[in-house]
């Protein structure tokens, strides 16, 4: 005779379990609030522990990016304005790194908690674009419990590229732009970067965002923008424009081509540099 559904009991050699596994979990109560937590972490875990396994990370110090160009922004920034970290780079004491195949922002992330896991003891600095995406990956992960508990111990830094003068001259005027590190370059490159037409101009939301409460309701946004960015070479390309996403490649190859000796044109990334050179020689 089949035991009625319920019943748990013992038959020769096994043990009948007949009491569903949703049922269960509603008699114990705690189970059904804790489990998509649970299931959020062994997501995490798991994706950590593949990056690991497949060693795409190295123990040692390592600067993180989001994208290809980024390296070479970098690279080409550092060889002007740090010979510590120009150094570093050349005796490979520190290497810059991004995944071809990685999904910008969310692949960092991924790359952070494996990191964390790791046990390494090597300094771990990720450096992202001061916009909507950098801001939310860099939330997501200092706010991480394995990143509050255990980056003090790890040397790991998260990061958002440091404004250049000109932005800081935006900031002084209470214009908050977003950025990403083709922002850091100077005017004159932006200028030629438009002359390519490989940069596009950002959106009225976009814009309007920066603007914020500095729009009176009796003048139009156009006429603010002029009145409060005096300088037309700042107004007519960082304030205006931002890459196009598939031209990146082309705009840092026009940039060697034109600018690879020009100092002047790294000088946004002073700041930037300036951090990561604290973090990794001081």
């Amino acid at each position: 005779t089949e035991p009625p559904v319920g019943y748990w009991g013992f038959q020769p050699n096994h043990i009948v379990i007949e009491r569903s596994t949703a049922k269960i979990a509603d008699d114990m109560g705690l189970l059904p609030l804790v489990a998509p937590f649970i299931a959020e972490q062994a997501k995490k875990l798991e994706i950590a522990q593949d990056i690991y396994s497949k060693n795409i990370l190295t123990d040692v110090p390592t600067i993180m990016v989001e994208g290809e160009t980024d390296v070479d922004y970098l690279k080409l920034a550092i060889r002007h304005l740090s010979s510590a970290l120009q150094e570093k780079l050349d005796s490979h004491e520190l290497r810059i790194i991004y995944k071809l195949d990685g999904a910008g922002t969310t692949q960092l992330c991924d790359w952070a908690l494996s990191w964390l896991y790791s046990g390494f003891r090597s300094k771990m600095y990720i450096l992202l674009d001061k916009d909507s995406a950098g801001n939310k990956a860099k939330s997501e992960i200092v706010n991480g419990e394995a990143y509050k508990t255990r980056h003090q111990a790890l040397s790991m830094k998260i990061a958002t590229i440091q404004p250049s003068q000109a932005i800081i001259s935006l900031y002084s005027q209470k214009i908050t732009p977003s950025f990403e590190i083709e922002h850091l370059c100077s005017t004159k490159v932006w200028e030629m970067w438009k002359s390519q037409n490989l940069v596009s101009l950002r959106s009225d939301a976009e814009i309007r965002d920066m603007f914020e409460g500095l729009i009176p309701r009796d003048k139009s946004l156009d006429s603010v923008i002029d009145e409060l960015v005096p300088d037309i070479s700042i107004r007519d390309t960082i304030i205006s424009f931002e890459p196009q996403k598939l031209k990146k490649k082309r705009m840092v190859s026009c940039l060697q081509e034109k600018f690879v000796d020009d100092a002047e044109a790294f000088s946004g990334f002073r700041k930037t540099i300036e951090d990561i050179e604290n973090f990794f020689c001081k």
